[in-house]
């Protein structure tokens, strides 16, 4: 399945965990990946990545367009 998704300036996912493989690429703004072990990523446009498994990350749009 293929999803897209948004996130407003200011605005995050909420915290959650995949049981399963998701990968993620950014069209558009820079996403950051908070941890539950408090570490971060950023990942700007024109990049891709594979999400964690098994553990909680928040993805959050700081800055001032649309993540998506």
């Amino acid at each position: 399945s293929i999803v897209k998704v948004t996130v407003p300036p200011g605005k995050s996912t909420g915290w959650h965990k995949h049981v399963f493989p998701v990968f993620a690429y950014v069209l558009q703004g820079t996403l950051t990946i908070e941890l539950e072990n408090r570490k971060s990523m950023q990942f700007a446009a024109n990049s891709s990545f594979s999400e964690v498994l098994n553990t909680l990350h928040n993805g959050v749009n700081n800055g001032k367009e649309d993540v998506i």
